[in-house]
């Protein structure tokens, strides 16, 4: 990552020691993970499932080297929450659209509106939409009650001006992408591309980079929440759907040698933060049901280490890793949410199937 720290930052990718040691993720075992899929889909002539793995190894290696900027920039201990200003957002976004943009992953529409916009003055004008927002919902549903005793464990801090806001990770990415999309609207689409909106076509790019640029904002506040929903969680009760730090939603889950040892369990992946949790082996982690005639298993061919979860009750999906079946010398649950997504097509057919 010299192009975005410099060759002799401590930050740069090829740098793990500090990595490893802040956010508690193996990144050599995640390095590892790659090197095996990638060649595994060489050999089997699959040139654009290597490029989509070579472009997540470089967004999760800036992520990691930008939380620890943020960290040092910061200079205070690990924080809860996550304070965030729209120019260091805008940077960090800046930053992920380069790493899209040196893997040509941009798409016609998205790369004519990010070579004018300045994401300085975009984020600067949704960051405005968002508070207006948040101030909107709260006057109208009376919710200052629960600020105090908020559904996640984790908050951003969106700080404009003078001006600072309290909002779980996964309700601030919605409402930023609601502002975005309002302001597209109010601009005519054969508009000349401008420094201060992104048009509709461009929207869900903006979104993935968005995704991607929070992930970094939250990986070290993160690691605090999560120790403290461990610490105060109620194993009588049923686990969260969602993801409890962030409030987002599980990408997948896993099955291997620690949920061995803990019973009838499998643990969540949050994509978001990075959050791992445990949950119920025999519950839907879309609606909840534990009726497991309601339950069941596909995969594809030759792989029974990746499977997609159906549930009948209510027609949604998972996707679960059973890690004894891998065949990886290094199990990475970050590389397992990228290998598994071309089975999303896999799972809508047999939803359709089903119907």
């Amino acid at each position: 990552m010299e192009q975005f720290f410099g060759a002799n930052s401590p930050f740069n990718a090829g740098n793990n020691y500090a990595s490893q040691a802040m956010l508690g993720n193996d990144t050599l075992f995640r390095d590892k993970a790659f090197s095996y899929y990638k060649q595994h889909y060489q050999q089997e002539q699959r040139p654009n499932d290597v490029a989509r793995l070579a472009l997540f190894q470089d967004l999760y290696a800036y992520q990691d080297a930008r939380a620890l900027q943020l960290h040092t920039e910061n200079k205070e201990e690990l924080p809860r929450n996550a304070m965030i200003t729209a120019q260091s957002f805008a940077d960090t976004c800046q930053h992920v659209c380069d790493v899209l943009r040196n893997h040509t992953a941009l798409n016609s529409a998205a790369q004519a509106a990010f070579t004018h916009v300045s994401w300085e003055t975009l984020f600067g004008a949704l960051f405005d939409d968002v508070q207006h927002l948040l101030q909107e919902e709260r006057t109208l549903h009376d919710s200052a009650a629960a600020d105090d005793a908020p559904a996640v464990y984790m908050n951003v801090i969106v700080a404009q001006d003078d001006t600072k806001c309290r909002i779980s990770p996964a309700h601030f990415l919605e409402l930023l992408m609601y502002a975005a999309q309002e302001n597209a609207a109010a601009v005519p689409e054969q508009a000349p591309t401008s420094e201060n909106f992104v048009p509709e076509s461009a929207l869900p790019t903006l979104a993935v980079i968005c995704a991607c640029a929070l992930r970094a904002h939250l990986l070290l506040p993160a690691k605090n929440a999560a120790q403290e929903y461990t610490n105060s969680v109620d194993k009588s009760a049923d686990s969260p759907l969602a993801c409890p730090v962030c409030g987002y939603r599980e990408t997948l889950s896993w099955v291997g040698e620690f949920t061995a040892h803990h019973g009838n369990e499998r643990v969540k992946y949050c994509p978001l933060c990075a959050t791992q949790w445990a949950f119920e082996r025999i519950r839907c982690g879309r609606c909840g049901t534990k009726n497991q005639g309601h339950f069941h298993y596909t995969n594809e061919e030759h792989d029974n280490s990746h499977r997609i979860l159906i549930c009948d009750e209510c027609h949604s999906y998972e996707r679960v890793v059973f890690q004894e079946h891998l065949q990886s010398p290094a199990f990475s649950i970050e590389v397992e949410d990228v290998v598994m997504a071309p089975l999303d097509a896999l799972a809508q057919s047999v939803l359709s199937q089903r119907a």
